[in-house]
């Protein structure tokens, strides 16, 4: 899968009236081959082909492709069909062959090879027939070919099209694009840009830019429904004339019917950035949209964002990343639990880059004290005065991202120091309390208990963690990915992505989707049902659960399920919510019994056993 990520590039100070390109990330499905891009003249999609193509010059920024950074494989990787190669020749009497071999030499070493260079592309290109033309006598569509043809000699996985058609007439230009198509089926990647929207059957997909920001990426038969576009020959006219409130309006109007479709089409899962709620760089932004449609598009992107960045360092991984999003934007703590060397510390510390928040680590050890948390009173003599006085110094616990590594490695006297920190957000020492920064939260990462020298969190401890998050091995491409990246000498540069007003904002714009009665019902039937001595409980509970979870689990399940109801484009919750979150949720809040685990059934496998006996009630059940 070919993926352009993180290409947010800004004029230099010295090229004033060039529009800004800001974070765009292209992840094209294995299906798409062939991909047009189009614009209005500021739109930026010229900018975009010349930045990746290194001849950008007017930018500055960087550009990452497949996880490499684009500047240090683009001769190899990508072919620009440059618009310069339209111009006049310098030496008129100069053969198409001629040309090309002098183009071929610059990629190879020997003649014979350059020979077998030069009669491929010609080939591909259609220019067999012509090889002995001189440049001077070249039709427009000729000199587009030789131009297609020079790109393609080092047979370069991306080729980028951009500007060729403005010579050609429509037949030409049709006859081009299906030479384009036929060249993305050899295996290459084509992204071209047309004179016109003539042709919506050539282009596997669309992407459109707006003002420098993606605004649509989908098969090209969905462009006029999502648009309200009734004419097809009144594409390009409505499209180029259209405002920005227009663009957000299409956005709003067609956003869960987009997302299906693509689900359904195949492509991957991304969400194109439509916000147009911004017209500067995220981290210019000092506030939210007023109203609350345009705040969940900024939440949405927002996410979308922030795992672009994460991408960037970690692999794979991305339940793992989203159960986390999720419990960050819902304001609660997570608790994650694997065996080394799975990237526990590294995806926080990643998550902590993008997020705009100052951020401590703790190194959870048997020694560690509670002071050593919290802070301690430490004798200090006023050099004005000489006079002594006891004053607190505060610990690594006064931030707003707190990383507790390997937590259960402490005692559980240094580990109940976090518990008024995570439930009331504030550290009482010294006989003073005093409150934490906001927003705050505490990442905490633990080996499984039956490792060595480990200890058991307490209940109380546990039930604090909004989501337990079990880390698993990667699959065996993600592996090899890793072992590339980590044993040569790739380089993420992740960047931050919102502040902390910003993340109070969204945690706010969570609270404020409703949860549907029926919904309700489904969680307490869920938590409820974990108690041994609730009398609705089903009878296999009395013999596998000791102990059930209390009603903060259905705290924490109703306020996840809000955040990823908005991530997957409703503005209610549903049962599917809840189902997803349930295992993260509760697997820390009940207690197998001594059967249970003497017949090897952990908690994970009680829940699914719980979520496939609830009744589903309809929504007029509940009403």
């Amino acid at each position: 899968m070919l993926e352009l990520q993180d290409i947010s590039l800004l004029p230099k100070a010295d090229c004033d009236g060039l529009p800004p390109l800001y974070r765009i990330s292209l992840r094209l499905a294995p299906s798409e081959r062939c991909i047009a891009l189009w614009g209005a003249p500021d739109s930026g999609i010229d900018e975009l082909l010349q930045a990746v193509a290194g001849t950008g010059r007017a930018y500055t920024g960087n550009i990452l492709w497949k996880g490499l950074d684009v500047s240090a494989n683009r001769k190899q990787a990508v072919g620009f069909v440059k618009p310069a190669h339209l111009a006049p020749p310098a030496l008129p009497d100069t053969t198409v062959t001629t040309h090309l071999l002098a183009a071929a030499a610059e990629h190879s070493a020997s003649k014979d090879a350059a020979a077998a260079m030069v009669e491929r592309v010609l080939d591909e290109a259609h220019l067999t027939e012509f090889s002995d033309h001189k440049l001077s006598v070249l039709t427009p569509l000729l000199k587009t070919r030789l131009a297609l043809a020079t790109a393609l000699l080092h047979e370069p996985e991306l080729v980028l099209c951009g500007g060729l058609a403005t010579e050609l007439d429509t037949l030409e230009e049709n006859t081009l694009l299906h030479q384009l198509k036929a060249s993305s089926a050899r295996g290459r990647t084509v992204l071209f840009t047309p004179h016109a929207l003539r042709d919506l059957t050539t282009p596997d997909s669309i992407i459109v830019l707006h003002e420098g920001q993606l605004i649509f990426h989908a098969p090209p038969e969905h462009l006029l429904h999502y648009f309200d576009i009734q004419d097809a020959s009144q594409l390009e006219k409505q499209l180029t004339n259209r405002s920005s409130e227009e663009w957000a309006r299409s956005w709003r109007k067609h956003r869960s019917t987009f997302y299906r479709m693509r689900a359904a089409e195949g492509f991957p899962a991304q969400k194109p950035l439509t916000t147009l709620l911004q017209h500067k760089p995220l981290e210019q932004e000092s506030a939210l949209p007023s109203d609350d449609a345009a705040r969940v598009e900024f939440f949405v992107e927002t996410y979308h964002k922030i795992r672009t960045e994460i991408a960037k360092l970690i692999v794979g991984q991305e339940e793992v990343i989203e159960q986390l999003l999720i419990a960050v934007l819902a304001g609660g703590h997570c608790l994650l639990e694997g065996v080394p060397g799975l990237a526990k510390t590294a995806v926080i510390r990643t998550l902590s880059q993008t997020l705009q928040l100052a951020f401590r680590r703790i190194q959870f050890t048997p020694d560690l004290m509670p002071a050593d948390v919290t802070g301690t009173d430490i004798l200090q003599e006023d050099p004005a005065t000489g006079r002594r006085s006891l004053v607190f110094q505060k610990g690594p616990i006064f931030t707003q991202m707190l990383l507790a590594d390997e937590i259960n490695r402490t005692p559980a006297k240094t580990q109940a120091a976090l518990l008024e920190a995570m439930q009331e957000h504030s550290v009482t020492a010294g006989g003073h309390t005093v409150k934490l920064a906001q927003p705050f939260f505490v990442l905490a990462t633990q080996n499984p208990i039956e490792q060595e020298g480990t200890y058991p969190l307490p209940e109380a401890q546990k039930d604090r963690f909004l989501f337990h998050i079990r880390v698993g091995y990667p699959d065996r491409e993600s592996e090899r990915l890793v072992i590339e990246r980590t044993t040569g000498d790739y380089q993420a540069d992740v960047q931050p992505v919102i502040d902390g007003p910003q993340i109070l904002e969204c945690q706010k714009t969570a609270r404020r989707i409703p949860v549907p009665a029926h919904v309700m019902d489904f969680v307490l039937n869920l938590v409820r049902s974990t108690r041994p001595d609730d009398p609705d409980a089903p009878a296999f509970v009395h013999d596998l659960i000791s102990w059930g979870a209390g009603p903060r689990a259905c705290q924490c399940l109703v306020s996840g399920a809000k955040v990823r109801a908005i991530l997957q484009g409703r503005f209610h919750v549903s049962i599917e919510d809840i189902e997803a979150l349930a295992l993260p949720v509760l697997r820390h809040r009940i207690v197998p019994s001594f059967q249970a685990e003497s017949e090897g059934i952990n908690a994970d496998k009680i829940i699914l056993r719980l979520l496939a006996s609830i009744p589903r009630l309809p929504a007029a059940t509940s009403l």
